[in-house]
């Protein structure tokens, strides 16, 4: 009896969570290149047509705004000290950061505080409703059901506050 090495199937934990996608080569214009993409909710949820196109593109706007908000110049270097080489000092946490933490903000009041938390999970950790609705204690469909029309109603709230219906 031989056992699978989780390392060779690429799947480390049972579930998949990268996708490879064909983006346009920033290198050379016109051509494409393979770039490999975690795999995200709002993909799935887009798949299986439980989101329009408005709610997708809020939804990864809201996913990309997250990760930016993340993003910081962080090293082990104490830069408060004398260089004793040519290397350039930290410019600490980049302004680009700083606006996505502003914009973080205004949406955290514009959402609320649950909804919010909602979006944070399903969009940006990957979590599935049903698991976020695990997380806080319900159990019965119906409670995983008014998660989902609380997820798709904060969406659309972004989706008026950022203009992006047609």
């Amino acid at each position: 009896m031989t056992k699978k090495n989780p390392k060779k199937d690429g799947k480390a934990s049972g579930r998949d969570n990268t996708l490879a996608v064909l983006v346009d080569d920033p290198y050379e214009p016109g051509s494409k290149i393979e770039a490999v993409r975690r795999k995200r909710r709002i993909d799935e949820m887009w798949k299986r047509h439980e989101l329009d196109e408005a709610q997708y593109a809020a939804g990864d706007r809201f996913d990309t705004l997250c990760i930016r908000a993340t993003l910081c110049d962080a090293s082990g270097i104490d830069y408060s000290q004398d260089r004793v080489d040519s290397s350039m000092k930290s410019t600490g946490i980049r302004d680009s950061v700083l606006v996505a933490m502003g914009e973080q903000a205004i949406l955290h009041d514009l959402l609320g505080a649950s909804v919010w938390l909602l979006l944070v999970r399903v969009c940006h950790e990957q979590m599935s409703v049903t698991e976020v609705a695990r997380k806080m204690g319900l159990k019965s469909e119906y409670d995983r059901k008014k998660l989902m029309k609380q997820f798709k109603a904060g969406l659309d709230k972004l989706v008026l506050h950022w203009e992006l219906g047609g």
